[in-house]
């Protein structure tokens, strides 16, 4: 007998019910497919949209991003030279700062626009503006985010909100530990928690300068704040 010719092998029971519980699964989900097929289209479909938006707006934030960089270094050099209305304003040619804020805020420069249009505005006096795009600026994780809480402790300052002022620097301080500004922001807070009455808190601010910032110049003037402090706290 030729090899080539062998009896076919017996098959086992349990064979026999695997390869119906195969052919009864296949033939389930072709009829389901069969059944489903424009919902699973339109899934399908769904996902491809998706999946280009999402690359649609990769390639427009990227666009957006280039644009607003442009824009912003079109805009600041009115501000670094004290035009603080052109600088928020613009010209004909140029964008304004409130323009590249508006426009590109999703943006880093946008972003970025938005604390710039907020310090001309506290320059100019429109302090409530300013506190507005201050608090916008979404970014707080860097000297730029800690600066923005500096500014809106600023805005709550001139209206004379002396303890919000307070934390609001502090606020700043920590968030950013930089010898830079910290020590700063430390003073400014001490300052206005004294002008709230707050006279513990305002000590434990000027503390900070000198046991966190020995170095810093402002270190050397807590002594005189703190002598300052008792005479204060004398006098009540």
């Amino acid at each position: 007998m030729s090899s080539m010719l062998k009896p076919p092998k017996q098959v086992s029971r349990r064979q026999e019910l695997r390869e119906d519980a195969v052919v009864n699964a296949y033939a389930t989900t072709l009829t389901l497919t069969e059944k489903h097929r424009g919902k699973l289209i339109a899934a399908g479909i769904g996902i491809v949209v998706i999946f280009l938006g999402v690359l649609g707006w990769v390639y427009y934030q990227a666009g957006q991003s280039g644009q607003a960089d442009v824009a912003l270094g079109a805009a600041l050099p009115a501000f670094e030279r004290g035009a603080f209305q052109e600088a928020l304003d613009g010209s004909a040619d140029v964008p304004g700062l409130l323009e590249v804020a508006d426009e590109y805020g999703s943006t880093d420069a946008g972003n970025l626009a938005r604390f710039y249009a907020a310090s001309a505005l506290f320059e100019l006096g429109r302090y409530e503006e300013a506190g507005e795009y201050f608090r916008a600026y979404r970014k707080r994780d860097d000297i730029f985010g800690a600066s923005a809480l500096a500014g809106e402790a600023a805005v709550a300052e001139q209206s004379g909100d002396y303890a919000g002022a307070a934390r609001l620097y502090e606020r700043a301080a920590r968030h950013y530990e930089s010898e830079a500004t910290a020590p700063g922001y430390f003073m400014d807070a001490g300052r206005n928690y004294e002008a709230a009455g707050n006279l513990g808190a305002a000590r434990a601010a000027y503390e900070a300068v000198s046991s966190d910032y020995p170095d810093a110049p402002e270190a050397g003037l807590v002594a005189v704040y703190l002598a300052r402090l008792d005479a204060l706290a004398a006098a009540e």
